[in-house]
């Protein structure tokens, strides 16, 4: 749950992360559609097939993101 404070602080957003997601509001949304995902799988609860659909589309999403600007 640490994620999106970590991403957005200022300094890491300059130096690390802008060029790869370019905006923090993006960066906020795909982590608050994971959040409840997340909460529901620490503590042991079955996660929805909507869930885990959210949870395929959100990861493709940031990972697509991060290797179209890897190169």
């Amino acid at each position: 749950t640490d994620y999106v404070p970590v991403i957005c602080r200022e300094d890491n957003w300059r130096s690390v992360f802008a060029p790869f997601f370019k905006r923090k509001e993006s960066v906020r949304e795909s982590f608050q559609r994971l959040y409840p995902i997340r909460v529901d799988t620490m503590h042991a609860r079955i996660i929805t097939q909507d869930d885990e659909l959210f949870l395929c589309v959100e990861t493709l999403r940031l990972e697509r993101i991060i290797i179209k600007n890897r190169n």
